[in-house]
């Protein structure tokens, strides 16, 4: 599996630890099973549902409470999962943190319409309805509401939740709060961003670019996925404003096109090398 599903995977089965913790009082309380390409929670209360996580090469799918899931396609460049992996990542949130209400229909026991509602109590908007169809006038299905009763780690930013259509629960994770510090990056010519969180980009890159021109090494490819495109251009202003970039483009064919940016650094100058020569 690449690197960029490792990561996605280890932060939904962190979110999910987190919350039932939290819930229960009881970090080694939770229903969390990770196995190779596949994560799987149980759900937090009596009336809860479990969520499951897979990671297939062409996209990757959530499924609530066994009877209704969501896929997202992921490109055939791994550049190109970013968006992928967080509307994933937040619906798996979204469910955990009771933003996801199942009502499934169940004839003779077994589910014939599953609706999916996303918001929360008095502000639930029905997102989809799957199954359903033709039955007998006498035949009347019985009905079960499903939500989770997890909490997040902290009260959810609604300012920094920007749903879309195709995705109403996209953002739920907001702002999550400091983090620490990303690690040192290997002076190799090459930073993926995939596995870091939007407020670990701009303190990482400008490590690296620091790094890499300490060590003489300046020519940069900076891996930030297409998606949108945020991504690229929080990258590219902080390019723009700094001193020690000579100048950037896009990515060409065979270099990730417009999910890559290479860099072309200076070399530091003579005044930057004495600043940071000890003192005798």
């Amino acid at each position: 599996m690449d690197p960029a599903a490792e990561a996605f995977l280890r932060e939904v089965a962190d979110t999910a630890r987190d919350c039932v913790a939290r819930e229960h009082g009881d970090p080694g309380v939770y229903g969390v099973r990770a196995d190779g390409t596949l994560v799987e929670i149980e759900p937090v209360a009596e009336d809860g549902f479990a969520v499951a996580v897979s990671v297939e090469d062409d996209a990757v799918v959530v499924t609530l409470g066994g009877a209704w899931a969501r896929r997202f396609p992921r490109e055939e460049d791994p550049d190109d999962d970013h968006d992928a992996l967080g509307l994933a990542h937040d619906l798996v949130a979204a469910a955990l943190w009771g933003r996801v209400r199942l009502t499934i229909e169940q004839l003779d026991g077994m589910p014939w319409r599953v609706t999916v509602c996303v918001g929360e109590p008095g502000r639930w908007l029905t997102f989809e309805r799957k199954g359903g169809g033709l039955r007998a006038p006498w035949r009347r299905p019985v009905s079960i509401e499903r939500r989770n009763r997890g909490r997040p780690s902290r009260p959810v930013d609604e300012v920094a939740v920007e749903p879309r259509p195709w995705a109403p629960w996209a953002g739920i994770r907001g702002d999550r709060g400091p983090e620490p510090a990303p690690l040192p990056m290997p002076v190799d010519g090459v930073l993926d961003l995939h596995s870091f969180s939007p407020k670990q980009v701009e303190p990482l890159v400008l490590e690296t670019i620091e790094q890499h021109r300490r060590q003489g090494v300046l020519q940069l490819r900076i891996i930030h996925g297409k998606g949108i495109g945020n991504l690229r251009r929080t990258v590219h202003a902080i390019l723009q404003r700094h001193p020690g970039v000579l100048s950037h483009r896009l990515g060409g064919h065979g270099a990730g096109s417009w999910g890559a940016t290479l860099v072309e650094l200076r070399p530091p100058s003579p005044e930057e090398g004495d600043d940071e020569a000890p003192i005798s």
